[in-house]
């Protein structure tokens, strides 16, 4: 299975009136856990950083998972590029 590589290289206003309200944070970390072909303290890792708004890059992101991870860290001001790994 071909894994995708997602760089976050910037960060913009978050969406508003996205519906989430408080519960974006936990979505965040719920879809990490189960997009992700790493551990569970790795995906912990990676939503860590996204909630504090670091740059960093996400590694083993199940393909058909994708769309999902891009979602939800767009709602949260994320500017993301897409890598293929070999």
């Amino acid at each position: 299975m071909r894994m995708s590589i997602l760089k976050i290289v910037g960060w913009k206003k978050p969406v508003e009136y996205s519906g989430w309200g408080e519960h974006i944070n936990v979505e965040l970390r719920r879809r990490l856990r189960s997009s992700l072909d790493v551990s569970p303290r790795v995906a912990k890792t990676y939503a860590k950083k996204a909630i504090a708004k670091e740059y960093f890059t996400i590694h083993g992101i199940k393909e058909n998972e994708l769309e999902s991870i891009a979602q939800i860290l767009d709602l949260i001001g994320a500017e993301i590029i897409f890598e293929q790994d070999d």
